[in-house]
């Protein structure tokens, strides 16, 4: 697309947007699985800066071990190595969140009112 790749530019939107629903308490890092920025070069970024929790969502709905458990691996491959390890929440999933639900329901309206679909496929490998 004009701004190269969706789930990048997507990612980035996501991350923007949720540093600044959070404000300056929190800090946000986008940090794709296997594509750059990376899980390891986010996690050295919290490590530089001596923080004492993480939570790190994935952006995959459901639990599925090819995809949430894959992160899971990932982020415990880096921080094994660390000589301090901070506190790491990871949500296994979300797709039973009322907020996602409605955003999901939401961006499908939107699309319904422009154009008459004869199906709707929905697919669940990732996001967005």
């Amino acid at each position: 697309m004009e701004r190269g790749s969706p789930l990048k530019f997507y990612g980035e939107d996501n991350e923007k947007q949720l540093q600044t629903a959070l404000s300056d308490e929190y800090v946000v890092k986008l940090a794709m699985r296997y594509q750059s920025p990376s899980i390891e070069s986010g996690l050295k970024a919290f490590q530089k800066m001596g923080l004492n929790n993480i939570v790190v969502i994935p952006f995959f709905p459901q639990y599925a071990s090819a995809s949430t458990g894959s992160v899971y691996e990932e982020v415990m491959r880096i921080v094994t190595k660390w000589q301090v390890i901070p506190e790491i929440k990871i949500h296994n999933y979300f797709y039973d969140k009322p907020k996602f639900i409605k955003a999901f329901a939401d961006n499908g309206r939107k699309h319904l009112e422009k154009y008459n679909y004869e199906h709707v496929l929905f697919s669940y490998h990732g996001l967005p």
